[in-house]
C-alpha cells in the first residue's frame, strides 16, 4: 500500500469529507470552464454568420475556391481514366473476341414498365466512377461492389439504371430469391443502425399498421409479400417504406475455380489451392431478365 493510502486511513472522518469535497469542487470547476469555452467559440461562431447574412451573402475564403477547383480536376482525370480504359478495352474485345479485358454484356431487352427489377452492383470502384455515376449509385444504395436493392422499373428508375448501366446488372427476380435475400441477407435500418430482422416487434415498429394503415407489415412474410406485389397501387407506398428502412443488401464475391488449379501435397495428398491462381468474376453488365435468379442464387 502506497504513504498516500496510509495517510487517508489515518485522517478522521471530516479530514477525509474535506478532502473528497476539494475533489468535486476541482471537477466541478474544470465543468463550468470548458462549459464557459464552448460558449465563448458559439458565440463568436454566431456573430461571425450573422456578419455573413448582414452582409447580404456568403463571403467564402479563398481556400474554398482552390479546394473545389483540385475537386474538379481530380474528378476529370478520373473521367479521363475510365474513359480511356472503357476505349482499350473496346479495342481489345474487337480484336481478340468479346471476352477480353471486358464482362460479357447481355443484348438488350426492352424492360417491361412497373415490375419488380433487382439491381446489383458488379464493377468499379468509387474512385474510377464519374462524379454523376457515383451519385446515382448512392441514390440507388449501391455503394459497394456487390450490393443489391430492389426496385420497381418505373420511368425515374430506368433513367438511372441506363446512366449507371456500365456498372450494375439487373433483371426480374423470383419469389424464392426475394425470399432467400430479405431472410438471408436482409437488415433493418432503425436510427442509423444496422438491426437484423430477428424480432417481429422491430417490423412492426417501423412498419406497422399504425404507421402504413391496413397495409402495413407485422411480419417478414408480409415484408416479402409488398416486396412482390409492388406493382399493385395499394402497395406501392408500403413497398417506397420498406426500400428506405431496409439495409442495402451485400452479397458474396463469385469466384469461379479450374481443375488446374489445384496442386496435391507430397506428404498428405490433399488437393491445396495455389495461392497466386487468378479468380475471375462472372456475370453480365446490363440487363439480364430472368437470367439474374441463376446469378443471384450462387452469391446468396
Amino acid at each position: 500500500m502506497s504513504d498516500s493510502k496510509k495517510q487517508i486511513e489515518e485522517l478522521s472522518t471530516y479530514q477525509e469529507s474535506l478532502l473528497k469535497k476539494r475533489r468535486r469542487d476541482d471537477v466541478e470547476h474544470r465543468r463550468r470552464v470548458d462549459a464557459r469555452a464552448k460558449q465563448k467559440m458559439n458565440q463568436a461562431r454566431s456573430k461571425k454568420s450573422d456578419e455573413k447574412e448582414k452582409a447580404g451573402r456568403n463571403i467564402l475564403m479563398p481556400e474554398v475556391f482552390v479546394s473545389n477547383h483540385m475537386k474538379q480536376q481530380r474528378n476529370y482525370v478520373h473521367y479521363k481514366r475510365n474513359k480511356n480504359k472503357m476505349t482499350l478495352g473496346d479495342k481489345a474485345a474487337a480484336k481478340f473476341g468479346g471476352s477480353a479485358y471486358k464482362a460479357t454484356v447481355h443484348p438488350s431487352l426492352a424492360v417491361d414498365d412497373d415490375h419488380l427489377v433487382l439491381i446489383v452492383r458488379i464493377k468499379g470502384k468509387n474512385m474510377g466512377t464519374t462524379p454523376q455515376a457515383q451519385k446515382i449509385l448512392m441514390e440507388l444504395g449501391l455503394r459497394e461492389i456487390n450490393n443489391c436493392v430492389f426496385a420497381k422499373a418505373n420511368d425515374e428508375t430506368l433513367k438511372k439504371i441506363r446512366l449507371v448501366q456500365d456498372y450494375i446488372t439487373y433483371g426480374y427476380p423470383t419469389k424464392k430469391i426475394v425470399n432467400d435475400l430479405v431472410r438471408k441477407r436482409g437488415f433493418l435500418k432503425k436510427d442509423d443502425k444496422k438491426l437484423a430482422i430477428t424480432d417481429n416487434v422491430l417490423i412492426e415498429e417501423l412498419l406497422g399498421c399504425e404507421k402504413l394503415g391496413p397495409n402495413g407489415c407485422i411480419c417478414i412474410e408480409d415484408i416479402i409479400d409488398c416486396i412482390w406485389k409492388c406493382n399493385s397501387e395499394s402497395v406501392y407506398p408500403v413497398f417506397k417504406e420498406i426500400l428506405e428502412v431496409l439495409w442495402p443488401m451485400q452479397l458474396g464475391s463469385l469466384k469461379e475455380t479450374i481443375a488446374e488449379a489445384n496442386i496435391k501435397h507430397d506428404a498428405t495428398g490433399r488437393d491445396v489451392r495455389r495461392k497466386n491462381t487468378k479468380t475471375e468474376k462472372g456475370g453480365y453488365i446490363g440487363f439480364m431478365g430472368p437470367e439474374i435468379n441463376e446469378f443471384v442464387r450462387a452469391l446468396i
